[in-house]
């Protein structure tokens, strides 16, 4: 698994000429491969898409760092596809399986928290970002599945916190302890 996140980093610092293209003018082309997962520059930008818009309305009149803005927000949200596309890959080769009736409840809970239960909303919206509602739902079938994965990655680790003070422990008793001398260095 390093060595493939290694190969895909490598692959993504050479594709680092191609971020260099304004935010405006959307050449495709691949910017890397994850598996046999292509991830395509109007992929990245679709994915940024919100924050893009955002961007372009705080530095209206500073193209220069609307540009600076737009390369790093790029190579961010190419990390992030990067990710999303190695934990899928993971859950599908780790022989997991999800409930299609789990994914109909996700989509239509989304469904009615985000247009209030109206499809004619879902579906204008969906035409407005080009996407197709199997796209729609694939999007919140792999969310779902990589937030399950991260949640078992966490919860698989071992948490180590610092040793608990009760309240009669002076900072002084807590710092000796901690760095493991047997004496104590204040009064207690």
């Amino acid at each position: 698994m390093k060595t493939l996140w290694l190969s895909v980093l490598f692959t993504v610092a050479t594709a680092g000429s191609a971020l260099g293209a304004a935010a405006d003018q959307v050449v495709n082309g691949v910017m890397v491969i994850v598996n046999q997962d292509v991830i395509t520059r109007r992929d990245v930008v679709q994915y940024i898409g919100r924050a893009v818009d955002l961007l372009r309305d705080r530095y209206r009149n500073q193209p220069a760092e609307f540009n600076a803005r737009f390369n790093e927000l790029l190579k961010e949200g190419l990390e992030q596809l990067v990710e999303r596309k190695l934990i899928l890959h993971e859950f599908q080769t780790s022989g997991y399986n999800l409930p299609e009736s789990m994914i109909e409840d996700r989509v239509k809970s989304r469904i009615r928290e985000t247009y209030g239960n109206d499809r004619v909303a879902l579906t204008k919206t969906l035409a407005g970002r080009g996407m197709s509602y199997e796209t729609f739902r694939r999007e919140i079938r792999e969310d779902f599945i990589i937030s399950a994965m991260r949640m078992m990655k966490v919860s698989s680790q071992k948490i180590l916190s610092p040793p608990s003070r009760s309240r009669s422990t002076t900072p002084t008793t807590w710092r000796s302890t901690r760095w493991g001398t047997s004496t104590s260095c204040g009064s207690s």
